[in-house]
Order: structure tokens, then sequence, then C-alpha cells
């Protein structure tokens, strides 16, 4: 009878042993995959607003570039012209884009089919004539960049609500 104490005994204690061990190694993991997720959750969100941002000033430079392109370009080339300030907006615009390239991935669809029409934007406003009316088509591309980052977007949103 003194044999069955014992053993209930050394099983009670193997038991608190085990749990003393174990639970706070499952606290920390849990605990550790939490702030990760936290983590990941707000790089994500500060990305999310920060392609926003860009995409928005993108689109705003645009409409400004086509107001203002003919004044700048001729034969296929952006000629430096006295209007520094219409110099500087499309400094901003490539810059803009530069940005906006950086901070899409090569590898997803979506990010490439952004870049490119971007690309044809850009090269739209440097290679048309520029006596040509190119606002309806670049306003076509605006609406264009914006349902493309839509979904980019929606896709980073949701994301971000399932914590991956």
């Amino acid at each position: 009878m003194a044999e069955i104490g014992t053993v209930i005994g050394l099983i009670s204690a193997a038991t608190a042993l085990v749990a003393s061990i174990t639970g706070p190694l499952a606290t920390f993991h849990v605990g550790r995959t939490q702030v990760r997720a936290a983590v990941l959750s707000a790089n994500r969100q500060r990305w999310i607003d920060g392609f926003r941002e860009l995409v928005a000033e993108l689109c705003s430079q645009l409409a400004a570039a086509v107001q203002v392109r003919a004044k700048l370009v001729r034969d296929g080339k952006i000629h430096l012209s006295a209007e520094p300030e219409i110099l500087r907006q499309f400094e901003r615009l490539v810059f803009t884009f530069a940005k906006i390239r950086l901070m899409t991935d090569p590898a997803d669809e979506r990010h490439q089919e952004l870049v490119q029409v971007i690309e044809g934007l850009l090269v739209t406003l440097r290679t048309t004539p520029h006596s040509a009316d190119i606002q309806p088509d670049a306003e076509a591309a605006g609406r264009h960049v914006i349902e493309i980052s839509h979904a980019i977007l929606r896709r980073e949103w949701q994301r971000i609500q399932r914590g991956a």
C-alpha cells in the first residue's frame, strides 16, 4: 500500500514538474508568435499607408504633367525649359514612380501590371507629339492605376486581418 502512495506521489511530482516547465514554454511561444504577428501587421499597415499616399501623389502629378507637357516635350524628348517649376513637376513624377516601383514586388503579377501601366503613361507623356490631346488616355490609364492599386491594397488589408 505504501508503494502505491509512493507511485502516486511520484506521478504527482512528475506532473507538476512537467507543467512547471511546459507552461512557461507554451506561454513564451504564444507570446513570441503574437509579437511577431503584431510587428508584421504594423509593418504591413505602414506599407499600405505609404503605398496609398504614393499612388495618390502619382495620379495628381500625372494630371498636372499632362496639362503642362506641351511646354516641355518636343520630338520625343524632355527639354529643359525656362520654367523650372515645370521641370520640377516632371522630376517629382519620376521620383514618385521610382518610389512606387521600389515598394512593389517584381515577382507579383499585379505589381508588375501596375508598374507597366505607369511606365506606359510616362512613355506616352514623353513620346506623343506635343500637339496631341493625351488627356483622355491619361485619365483612363490613371483609373487603371487606381483599380490595380485597389486590388493590391485589398489583398494586403486581408493579410493584416488574417494576421498573416
